[in-house]
């Protein structure tokens, strides 16, 4: 593919991730697909569709942006389009996914999580396995340099050999949760068991308590309920030392890193003192995650978050669901493919609806 090549965009869905969140006055860099794709020289949205005429126009009048279609397969059809965004409510992306697949499209972006069942993330999967076309699914922290950096301490073992995490989430585990699950699947592998129960709420996407067992022989304990803050990250043990890690939006300093030393005050004794981390340079995901898109129709470079990476974070959601129904230890992966999980809208207000 010639690397001077602009590619076509269109975007399903004109809400927050489509384009509204960098309508915020306190978000500065781009947050939202449309300006992800914006800022890059490679990349053009040529059409934009949703069902709220206002949400369209207000996106492409901003953005100058001439075809605008409240019919997703209307833009298919009318339109040479290379990477299509799926910025629209869970419960559509399987629909739109497959037609999207079938189009002559060449990367699918989605929003998380991937989709409301395993049944559907497998039919998602397969139509583009079969049309040749790359599923990306935007689990943000797979494309953050802060968070890339942590995985990289962890694999060269300066905490030695790994064996308890203690995890947290807001609330929302099919919202917040599949973040963080996929997260642990980043660090920690591939999960073998799953046993804990659900702290019931009236959104319909609760939170949960529980454990998460890798096949790794990682140990992960699982916070994720109501709080009037944000709480994201984990603690990790290993044989030689601690990471605490805390999420602070978009930001490069997430962690600390406490090794093991020998005391200089007492004898015998091991102390964790900190390490010091240079942060890495900072950029926004969903930057990085364009860039990665880029990189991949030119040269056919891996996508950092697939489709598979994103069932798999959808799966510990439902699984938890399962072992909270079933009161008992859970194996991974689920034998029943149409148990739905339906997101809360957002994991920042106690109803789960937004505001």
């Amino acid at each position: 593919m010639a690397k001077s090549k602009i590619y076509s965009v269109g975007i399903v869905g004109c809400g927050r991730m489509g384009w509204l969140f960098n309508e915020d006055k306190k978000i500065t860099q781009p947050t939202s697909h449309v300006s992800a794709y914006m800022k890059n020289k490679r990349t053009r949205v040529v059409a934009v569709c949703d069902t709220d005429k206002k949400r369209i126009n207000g996106l492409a009048d901003k953005y100058k942006i001439k075809a605008r279609y409240s019919d997703y397969t209307a833009m298919f059809k009318n339109e040479q389009l290379d990477i299509i965004s799926i910025c629209t409510p869970t419960q559509t992306h399987a629909k739109i996914c497959k037609k999207a697949a079938a189009s002559g499209v060449k990367v699918i972006f989605c929003e998380k999580p991937i989709a409301t069942s395993l049944k559907e993330a497998d039919e998602m999967i397969a139509a583009c396995h079969k049309n040749g076309v790359h599923l990306a699914v935007f689990h943000n922290r797979r494309w953050d340099p802060a968070y890339q950096q942590v995985g990289e301490l962890l694999r060269q073992g300066v905490l030695g050999n790994l064996d308890t995490v203690h995890a947290y989430s807001p609330v929302g585990l099919a919202n917040s949760g599949t973040h963080l699950f996929d997260l642990l699947r980043f660090y920690f592998g591939d999960v073998k068991t799953i046993s804990g129960q659900i702290i019931p709420d009236d959104s319909g996407d609760p939170g949960a308590k529980g454990i998460i067992e890798f096949e790794s022989g990682v140990s992960c304990t699982l916070d994720s309920r109501w709080r009037d803050y944000l709480l994201f990250g984990m603690d990790v043990l290993g044989s030689k030392g601690v990471l605490q890690l805390r999420n602070q939006i978009r930001s490069n300093r997430i962690a600390k890193i406490l090794r093991m030393t020998e005391s200089l005050k007492e004898t015998g004794i091991q102390e964790l003192q900190p390490m010091l981390i240079k942060p890495p340079k900072w950029r926004p995901p969903i930057v990085n995650a364009v860039e990665n898109i880029v990189r991949c129709l030119d040269n056919g470079e891996v996508i950092g978050c697939t489709g598979e990476d994103g069932k798999a974070a959808l799966e510990i959601a439902i699984a938890f669901h399962e072992t909270s129904r079933r009161k008992k230890k859970v194996q991974l992966p689920l034998r029943n493919r149409v148990l739905k999980v339906l997101p809360r809208q957002t994991s920042f207000t106690k109803t789960g609806k937004l505001q």
